[in-house]
């Protein structure tokens, strides 16, 4: 059976029109603005890169059979860590739309299957940043929601 790995995923990218409005929260406020473009993780891990060419038609059909959609980002949330702070996030809407895409691309490699191991499954998102307490979070939701 073929291994996953850490170092590739299959990923969503918003169009590259809408990467200003991203970035410029990313660049004050995520310490991985510039190790990652702006995207929504659908897959992780996955494969290695030898096995890209043998994946591309399984993925391509899945994504083919998906009628086309908007995806829209327009609430803020995070994801607790405990001690450890906050990820702040962006929530892509339509979720339900983004839950079925993913697990469709997850029956093409079904054990690259760590996305959906949290407790609440497969939660869509597009991490903007990291805050170590909870005012920093609220301060950051009101000045994000004043610049809307």
């Amino acid at each position: 059976m073929p291994a996953k790995t850490c170092t590739t995923a299959v990923v969503l990218i918003p169009p590259q029109e809408v990467w200003p409005a991203i970035q410029e929260v990313r660049r004050l406020h995520d310490r991985q603005f510039r190790r990652w473009m702006p995207h929504v993780t659908l897959v992780y891990p996955f494969r290695r890169r030898e096995e890209f060419d043998a994946l591309a038609a399984p993925l391509t059909q899945t994504c083919e059979a998906i009628e086309p959609f908007e995806v829209e980002l327009s609430q803020v949330r995070w994801f607790s860590h405990g001690r450890r702070g906050f990820t702040l996030w962006t929530a892509p809407e339509p979720a339900e739309r983004l839950r079925h895409l993913q697990d469709a691309l997850q029956k093409v490699v079904p054990d690259c299957d760590d996305v959906r191991r949290h407790s609440g499954g497969f939660t869509p998102h597009l991490s903007i940043g990291q805050a170590g307490e909870k005012g920093t979070f609220y301060f950051f939701c009101c000045v994000w929601r004043a610049r809307r």
